[in-house]
């Protein structure tokens, strides 16, 4: 497939980008899963690609906010990509729905068999993305320390500590591609506490944001929450149970994420209830 003919960007809008046939270099925000197949295809249609990612490892939400044995709600057979199964040998899996840790070990797969390692820049934020006059981006970033590029490694042993302290914030600003100021690190603060990070500017011909819709939790207001003296965590913060253990314990919401914790807590706490 020539480079020209893969140019979903192009639906931004005339004038405002690079046209279709002088497009060579891309930067795929996220390692995530929608991540990893954008780059793949970009790579195959012969495009020069980057991929940056904050954490220290693959698999997004996956890998940094799941929790005690978490599985996918969707079937194996529906979730594997077109390009390669979940199962064995490229065959169905055996199991009608895999572990979180599953899932992100069949995304490092899926690195691997495409050979995408060493189009990544790990441990690299990303804080602001703007136009170049030319139609271009910069792209500024923060690298922390301790960054790999082409390293796709297992962060399951480091998932709790890397995450820890890390905290929710309630918006991201509409039609912006900048996260805010506190916002689980800025280019002096990043994710990893006490790391120093250096910003640089990287130049590209177009950009393909794919950090997912549950990068920034939804967290709502609610009247008289400031005065609440238990412990009020957020579901992307949660990953063990025993967080309940003996305490009375209310659950809001009852969504996949809600019924899930709502199970755990009925195993823990002393009396538990969902609204």
């Amino acid at each position: 497939m020539a480079a020209s003919q893969f140019t979903p960007w192009n639906r931004v809008g005339d004038g405002e980008t690079l046209p279709a046939e002088d497009v060579r270099s891309v930067c795929v925000i996220g390692a995530g899963a929608s991540g990893l197949v954008a780059a793949k295809y970009l790579k195959e249609a012969g495009y020069k690609v980057t991929i940056v990612e904050q954490a220290q490892a693959i698999g997004g939400v996956f890998d940094s906010r799941t929790y005690d044995d978490a599985r996918l709600v969707s079937s194996t057979y529906l979730t594997a990509f077109s390009d390669l199964r979940m199962g064995p040998d490229d065959k169905p899996h055996p199991k009608p729905h895999v572990s979180a840790v599953e899932y992100v070990e069949y995304l490092r797969e899926y690195c691997r068999r495409f050979e995408l390692e060493r189009l990544m820049r790990l441990g690299t934020r990303v804080l602001r993305v703007e136009r170049r006059s030319d139609g271009g981006y910069h792209v500024e970033v923060a690298t922390q320390a301790g960054e790999q590029d082409g390293v796709v490694q297992s962060d399951a042993s480091r998932r709790d500590e890397r995450t820890k302290g890390v905290q929710s914030y309630p918006y991201r600003p509409e039609g912006s591609a900048t996260c805010p100021d506190g916002a689980n690190g800025t280019a002096s603060d990043t994710a990893h506490k006490g790391s120093v990070a250096e910003t640089s500017i990287l130049e590209f011909d177009a950009v393909c944001i794919c950090c997912g819709v549950h990068e920034v939790p939804y967290v709502p207001h609610i009247d008289g929450a400031e005065t609440f003296t238990g412990h009020a965590l957020h579901s992307s913060s949660y990953k063990d149970k025993s967080v309940f253990r003996d305490k009375r314990a209310l659950v809001l919401g009852c969504g996949e994420s809600g019924m899930d914790i709502a199970y755990r807590a009925v195993q823990e706490a002393s009396e538990a209830a969902i609204s």
